[in-house]
Formats: C-alpha cells, sequence, structure tokens
C-alpha cells in the first residue's frame, strides 16, 4: 500500500509539473487555430487535453512533454472540426442557397502573409505553423504530427518553398516591371 502512496504522489507531481511547464503553450496553440463559433472553446479544449494526459501520464515521453501534449490537442481540434463541418453542412442543405462573393470582390481583396499560409496544402500549413507559432524543432513536429523527423523536415521546407513561391508570384502580379527586368 505505501508504494501505491508513494506512487500516486508521484504521478500527482508529474502531472502537477507538466500542467506548469506546458499549459500556456498548449493554450497558445489551441487558440491560434480557435475559430469563432467554434463549439468548443479553447479552455474546454485545454481541459480535455489535460484530462486524457493524466489518463495517458505513463505515455508521455519525458523529453517530449510539450510535442505529445500539441498532438493531443492537434487530435481534439481536428475531431471537434470535422464534428462541427458534418453539422454545418447538414444544416446548410436545410437552408436556401446565399450569394457568394463575386470573383470581382475577391480579385480586389488585399492579398497577405496569412492568405498565403492559408493556401499551403494542409499538411504542409500544419508543419509550418507548428514550426513558425509554437516554435516546434523538426523532432518535436515528427512527434505531434505523428511522423519520422526526416519526414517532418520535408514537410517544413516544402512548406516553405511554397509559401515562398506564392509570395513571389503574387509580387509578379502587383509588378510587372520585376519580370521584365529579369528577362
Amino acid at each position: 500500500m505505501g508504494s501505491e502512496i508513494g506512487g500516486d504522489t508521484e504521478r500527482a507531481d508529474r502531472f502537477t509539473r507538466l500542467i506548469h511547464s506546458h499549459a500556456d503553450a498548449v493554450n497558445r496553440y489551441l487558440r491560434n487555430r480557435h475559430r469563432p463559433g467554434d463549439s468548443l472553446e479553447a479552455e474546454d479544449l485545454l481541459a480535455e487535453v489535460f484530462a486524457i494526459a493524466w489518463r495517458r501520464l505513463e505515455d508521455i515521453p519525458s523529453d517530449a512533454e510539450v510535442a505529445w501534449l500539441i498532438g493531443v490537442a492537434r487530435n481534439r481540434l481536428m475531431n471537434m472540426q470535422s464534428k462541427q463541418s458534418r453539422r454545418t453542412r447538414l444544416t446548410a442543405s436545410l437552408r436556401p442557397t446565399s450569394t457568394s462573393p463575386s470573383a470581382e470582390d475577391e480579385a480586389v481583396a488585399e492579398i497577405s502573409l496569412s492568405d498565403a499560409v492559408e493556401s499551403l496544402p494542409a499538411t504542409e500549413r500544419e508543419a509550418f505553423t507548428l514550426s513558425v507559432w509554437e516554435g516546434l524543432s523538426t523532432r518535436e513536429l515528427g512527434i505531434v504530427l505523428g511522423i519520422t523527423q526526416n519526414a517532418a523536415a520535408i514537410r517544413l521546407s516544402r512548406a516553405r518553398s511554397l509559401l515562398l513561391s506564392r509570395l513571389s508570384e503574387e509580387g509578379h502580379e502587383m509588378d510587372g516591371s520585376v519580370v521584365k527586368d529579369t528577362e
């Protein structure tokens, strides 16, 4: 019995340390990806992440705790967004169709970095935002995304190349002289 009590104390201490050390990073991750109208608030998702962490405390690698927690947060967000998307499609099919913005309105809209990031394929966008917003290394990216470190590095490199290419293309469209000067 005595060892169980000691084990429970060690477990509670580790969990408390996890919260103090990583709750801000996980909360920031969730807030950066939270969309108005999401069915759960970021704080609710944060509570779910740490409830899962408590249940699976022994599974959390001590050298990659924040990456493991962000991986859980990412999965919770994806599950929530998937459910919400199905619900939205169902409700939309019951409503009369509305007019969408014209192509002219979209062409006039200012192109920004966030638009370029959003235009990346989902896997590259996630790797890029985890690296830039959360400051994760390629090793930690691999853990969060459930892929090897090498695959994470390739995905991040591809995201950066695509982003640079898209931003360059936009620059050429806005200023034709740049293209002419290089010819």
